[in-house]
């Protein structure tokens, strides 16, 4: 490390399965607070997204679900009174239904459901890199890397 050992850290690692994640940040003395949210909203959202993947959930299709329900609802907070109506759709319940292993799993993804639906309104649920990336100009999305699948 550049100038010792820093005093300060941001250290997520995880490699379960097919899903290997690293994020690292040093956290020095001029380092920004928006920077370590940044970072911090970055880990949120794998976590968020893979815990449902591993306990069964298809997160896929209920994203896939979010996206057709949301087509013309106007994209702003005023449009979460649109969920009661959302969730009892159904087409909507055919989707959760098929989105899960078993019918234990059936609060949960309509929790990822909500989520989804949150997203794409324009309303999520906490802070994301998006936002803080709209907020803060030097703050930049990380590209999706483009690399080999391992067998």
């Amino acid at each position: 490390m550049v100038n010792g050992d820093p005093n300060e850290f941001v250290d997520f690692m995880s490699h379960y399965k097919s899903m290997i994640v690293i994020k690292r940040m040093r956290v020095l003395s001029d380092t920004a607070p928006e920077n370590v949210a940044f970072i911090l909203a970055g880990i949120k959202n794998t976590i968020y997204t893979n815990k449902y993947k591993f306990i069964g959930i298809d997160t896929d299709l209920l994203a896939d679900t979010a996206k057709t329900v949301c087509i013309g609802i106007r994209k702003t907070v005023n449009s979460i009174s649109e969920l009661d109506k959302i969730l009892n759709d159904d087409s909507v319940k055919d989707s959760i239904k098929k989105a899960c292993e078993n019918d234990s799993l059936h609060m949960n993804a309509v929790t990822y459901l909500i989520y989804e639906i949150l997203k794409n309104i324009n309303t999520p649920s906490s802070v994301t890199q998006l936002q803080l990336s709209k907020m803060y100009k030097n703050l930049k999305l990380p590209k999706a890397r483009k690399g080999k699948k391992r067998k």
